[in-house]
Formats: structure tokens, C-alpha cells, sequence
């Protein structure tokens, strides 16, 4: 089941209601304790749901893109799906797609941040829920606390 990213912002928030609403039902009841257990445990459950649903990001053409959430795995084209912190790009372009990651400050890659190259007609996974710059030039510096950030960018590369 796949919804668009915004149905999927409103489902969080529901469930973030719902866990409010039970807690103030069992403060009620005189059962705060319990209510504040179960709210706690549902705040978790919805954090880990927001946090570990695939993003499937479908590229029509190097100016346009559509995100969508994928919510119960599913089969895109011949890629299965399945949950984690990643993303599937989709890529119905002539060009090739780059994924990579840019370093401010003093960060450095890790093992597992690698360029991923994306081909016509292509799905791939890539790591990562959230993509920083889809389609668009990363910033020169940003402003951060601590020792630097990585971000994470999708661009269209020349025609081939």
C-alpha cells in the first residue's frame, strides 16, 4: 500500500491523537499510571513507524518528482520492498540519476555511504528515509553545531 506523503503525515498525526486522547481517557478513570504507559508505548510505536517506512521518490523527468510512503511492503516493478531506513528511487528518465552524500565541517565518510548511480528505467534502494536535495544543488555550507553534517543529494546527470 503506497500513499502520498502528505496521507502520510496526517496518519501519523492521528495516531499521535489517538495516544493523547488515550492518556487523557485513563487520567479520567483515575488511572494515570497505566495511561501513561500505554501513551508512552504507542509514542514509540508511532515514532519507529515514522522512522522506518520506505520513501519511494519517482523521478519523471530532472525538474519533476513525486515522494509517496510505501506503508505495507510491495513489489515496484521487479525491486520487493521492505521496511528499514531507506528510500527506492524510481527513475522514468532518459538520464542517469546520482545519489551521493556531501560533507560540511569536519565529517567524513563512513563505510557505508557510498554514490549510487541510477539508471534508465532503474529502481534502486538507497540508504537514507529522507533525501536533503532532490534534484537540486546542495549548499555551499550550512550552518551546524558540533563537528559538521552529511547530507544527502539526487541529482540528473547529462543526458547520455
Amino acid at each position: 500500500m503506497i500513499v502520498s506523503e502528505n496521507t502520510f503525515y496526517i496518519i501519523i498525526g492521528v495516531l499521535v491523537l489517538i495516544a493523547i486522547g488515550v492518556y487523557l481517557y485513563f487520567r479520567w478513570k483515575g488511572k494515570s499510571v497505566s495511561g501513561s504507559w500505554i501513551t508512552l508505548i504507542m509514542l514509540m510505536v508511532v515514532f519507529f513507524v515514522y522512522l522506518y517506512t520506505p520513501r519511494k521518490l519517482v523521478v519523471e523527468s530532472c525538474e519533476n518528482y513525486t515522494v509517496e510512503v510505501i506503508l505495507l511492503p510491495t513489489q515496484i516493478e521487479d525491486v520487493n520492498t521492505s521496511y528499514g531506513y531507506k528510500s527506492y528511487v524510481v527513475n522514468n528518465t532518459s538520464n542517469t540519476l546520482s545519489f551521493e552524500y556531501v560533507y560540511y565541517g569536519n565529517n567524513v565518510p563512513k563505510d557505508n555511504e557510498v554514490s549510487v548511480f541510477i539508471e534508465p528505467g532503474e529502481v534502486k534502494s538507497v540508504r537514507g528515509s529522507k533525501i536533503d536535495y532532490i534534484l537540486s544543488n546542495p549548499d555551499s555550507n550550512i550552518r551546524v553545531k558540533g563537528k559538521g553534517a552529511t547530507k544527502t543529494v539526487l541529482s540528473c546527470d547529462v543526458e547520455q
